[in-house]
């Protein structure tokens, strides 16, 4: 277990690292904020989140460690295996952690948070629902 934890912080590292680096190359030169992404979505900046992000940050920190440590094919589909693992405990996990607050909150602290986090998201340009906060049947 120990080893796994190891290895994950070891690629986080590395996909930050990288992360970083690749978004200096991409970044406008009329944009200097540190949180340009989020305030300029465009060309060159991609929106940040949706159903696919995490996947994609798995598969790209996974190419990464392949191109650093030269993993064998067994190697690659443990690690997606267990990427796999994760993303559904995490899930899970999301989804208990949001039904508690809602359980604690009277009927009208829900519907404010419901109508700030929509209003988040059409801030930030995400225009895809979010899963709703009762508990799947």
């Amino acid at each position: 277990m120990r080893k796994f934890v190891t290895i994950g912080l070891l690629g986080l590292a590395l996909v930050t690292a990288a992360t970083a680096q690749e978004h200096k190359k991409k970044k406008p030169a009329a944009c200097d904020s540190t949180q340009c992404s989020r305030q300029h979505p465009g060309p060159g900046h991609p929106p940040m989140g949706g159903p696919h992000a995490a996947e994609m940050r798995m598969e790209n920190q996974l190419k990464l460690m392949d191109s650093i440590l030269n993993l064998s094919d067994e190697q690659e589909a443990q690690i997606r295996e267990l990427n796999r693992q994760h993303r559904e405990a995490v899930q899970k996990l999301n989804q208990e952690h949001k039904m508690a607050i809602k359980a604690l909150l009277t009927p009208e602290q829900q519907a404010i948070m419901r109508a700030q986090r929509e209003a988040m998201r059409q801030q930030r340009g995400n225009v895809m629902p979010e899963a709703p906060l009762e508990s799947p049947e």
